[in-house]
């Protein structure tokens, strides 16, 4: 499987997974991808890893470093597929901490910048 993002216009960006990234680009390019990209134009993609076991926590954890570094209302993909922002509320924000928590306990993530937490 390929982890990837794509890049959308207005800096939004959309992490997933596929066996076949040229077909699914071009279904998020088409409007047959997710949501978020039939709301934010897709522009072009980049493959971040190749797996083949744990895709879903692979995808959760790029999901967590892009919403770190962009912001959770710029960033979908893993367990952050919802549209909605109301739904980014105490449980979401709980969920993000304890998997950062997790993460730098485990050496997978450097210094968090608490600004980035606030967005």
């Amino acid at each position: 499987m390929i982890i990837y993002v794509i890049i959308c216009e207005n800096e939004k960006y959309y992490v997933g997974s596929t066996k076949n990234m040229k077909k699914r680009f071009l279904e998020h390019v088409h409007g047959r991808g997710a949501k978020f990209t039939q709301m934010h134009k897709p522009i072009r993609y980049n493959i971040l890893e190749h797996c083949d076991k744990f895709v879903h926590k692979k995808e959760h954890e790029w999901t967590v470093k892009y919403v770190l570094e962009h912001g959770f209302r710029n960033v979908r993909g893993g367990n952050w597929l919802s549209m909605r922002d109301d739904c980014y509320t105490a449980r979401t924000l709980h969920y993000l901490l304890w998997s950062i928590k997790d993460q730098i306990a485990q050496g997978l993530l450097g210094v968090v910048d608490p600004p980035l937490l606030s967005q």
